[in-house]
């Protein structure tokens, strides 16, 4: 899950913003700056290193300098923000879960993060979104290997 965690990055490529809430208890507001804390409160020292190894790749990452295709599903609920309500016990109580907009498993505004790649390199690129598409279904998905095999005949 470390590397699934969204990255602050603070030209706002990657669509987090360090005030957006991640976990939510009665004592404290987690947000995408506060890893270091949250997996300290969680006796996870391990998920902190975990998630600094992804976040110090993802900002520096170049372009890939061949073609891209960025495909992806949406409009499927997707956790966004865990709430640990009063009387429920934190982290061992069972959370209320918000939902945002994705595939099912990473948010939408991470699904999107890809587009960087179109500022930067002169290749083609390709973006697609298959709506009500999960994470786990695409690539057997009758949606997506149909879309695919149109896109390589028109190669």
């Amino acid at each position: 899950m470390a590397f699934l965690m969204p990255v602050y990055d603070p030209t706002g490529t990657y669509g987090w913003d360090s005030q957006d809430i991640l976990v939510s208890t009665p004592a404290k507001n987690y947000t995408v700056n506060d890893y270091q804390t949250l997996f300290t409160t969680l006796n996870f020292t391990n998920g902190y290193q975990m998630w600094l190894n992804g976040a110090k790749i993802l900002p520096n990452l170049g372009a890939p300098t061949v073609e891209v295709m960025c495909i992806h599903g949406s409009e499927l609920n997707t956790p966004g923000t865990i709430i640990y309500k009063t009387g429920t016990e934190f982290p061992d109580g069972t959370p209320e879960i918000t939902n945002d907009g994705g595939d099912g498993t990473v948010n939408l505004r991470s699904l999107q993060g890809c587009q960087r790649f179109q500022k930067m390199q002169p290749q083609k690129f390709t973006y697609e979104v298959m709506p009500k598409l999960s994470h786990f279904e695409m690539l057997k998905s009758k949606q997506f290997l149909d879309y695919l095999q149109n896109y390589i005949a028109n190669l």
